[in-house]
């Protein structure tokens, strides 16, 4: 991959919230970005359809640095790519609307990427703050690394959007996959990694909020875990994993995935379900202990527990990125800096395959 370094133009940052019927901590998350210790910042609002009065929210804060767009409903990455569209900035951040960022963040992680002229991306760590008041620091600094994250972020997630900065040239025409509604930013930034490289920040930690309708069995049992995988394979396959990533290491952080969403499935009484996926996790790594457990308990258990008898799993995403025609002509945002910064990079296929069989039983 070849390494691009970055002339500065500016100073400007665009902060983009995509938001839906958040009104009852939306209000928080943009306190918290009009009070950062900086001043040269735009903050876009997209409005997801939102039928409560997130509207009337962002109008109460009377800031002319805060732009609002509304938009029919489409999900979290459509939200983001119209966000994309309307940046001025040099740089570019995301903050989901249930998350707050201290006062430090964008100053401090604006400031490393002016420091690290060969990096296009900077990012810092993340505390959970659940509903229930427990908290759970998000992965611990020796998985946080600086350079080319391909295989670290192929093997963990590290990175959330609300806890990176991101130079617009390096974006180029980048987006979101509109047909993911989980997993998107993995995706998003898998690719990215075969972009630029990243700097990650210590001392500077976003609060991230999940609210009590993101917990629910069925968006923790379903989207979330199969478009993890599903992110995965395309990404190995089709969009370059391969160039840089071992094919034995990645038929074996496959394999882990395919075990533990079995292993999920199966607590919230997906038995056809954690059959099928832990047959995957097997069959990635025939040798590895954890799939055959998987399997033997889902096997065991009766069919009269089955909470999910008509789950299929989903078929592979497609090797190109879903956006809407807006964004595939769309030109790309802050043309001066991009200017000579985005270079085309073209992959091969890799033979890793997924089996076509379904689950039958």
């Amino acid at each position: 991959m070849q390494r691009i370094h970055y002339v500065v133009v500016g100073m400007l940052v665009s902060v983009i919230i995509p938001t839906y019927n958040r009104s009852a901590c939306l209000g928080e998350a943009i306190a918290s970005v009009l009070g950062q210790d900086m001043s040269d910042f735009e903050l876009i609002i997209v409005d997801d359809g939102s039928t409560d009065s997130t509207k009337q929210i962002c109008s109460a804060f009377g800031d002319g640095k805060l732009r609002y767009f509304f938009k029919t409903n489409g999900g979290v990455a459509s939200a983001r790519n119209i966000g994309i569209r309307k940046v001025r900035g040099e740089f570019v951040a995301f903050l989901d609307s249930d998350d707050i960022w201290p006062s430090n963040y964008l100053s401090v992680l604006t400031r490393q990427l002016r420091n690290r002229l060969d990096c296009g991306i900077a990012y810092c760590a993340s505390n959970i703050v659940w509903p229930d008041g427990e908290t759970q620091a998000s992965y611990r600094a020796e998985h946080c690394k600086s350079g080319q994250l391909t295989w670290n972020l192929f093997h963990k997630s590290l990175i959330s959007c609300q806890c990176a900065l991101i130079r617009m040239s390096v974006m180029g025409q980048n987006r979101f996959d509109e047909s993911l509604s989980t997993a998107e930013d993995l995706d998003f930034f898998l690719r990215m990694s075969l972009r630029t490289a990243f700097t990650f920040v210590e001392h500077v930690e976003v609060i991230r909020r999940p609210m009590q309708d993101s917990l629910s069995p069925h968006k923790l049992s379903k989207s979330l875990d199969c478009n993890k995988i599903l992110v995965m394979e395309r990404f190995y396959r089709h969009l370059g994993g391969k160039d840089l990533i071992p094919l034995r290491e990645a038929r074996k952080r496959l394999s882990n995935t395919y075990a533990k969403v079995a292993a999920r499935y199966y607590r919230f009484g997906g038995r056809k379900a954690s059959i099928h996926l832990s047959r995957e996790a097997i069959r990635y790594a025939p040798f590895s202990p954890k799939g055959y457990l998987g399997l033997m308990k889902a096997l065991l258990r009766s069919k009269r527990f089955e909470r999910m008898p008509e789950w299929e799993m989903p078929p592979e995403l497609p090797a190109k990125i879903m956006l809407s025609e807006a964004d595939l002509f769309a030109p790309a945002p802050f043309t001066q800096a991009n200017m000579g910064a985005i270079q085309s990079v073209s992959h091969g296929v890799p033979s890793l395959e997924r089996s076509s069989a379904q689950t039958t039983h």
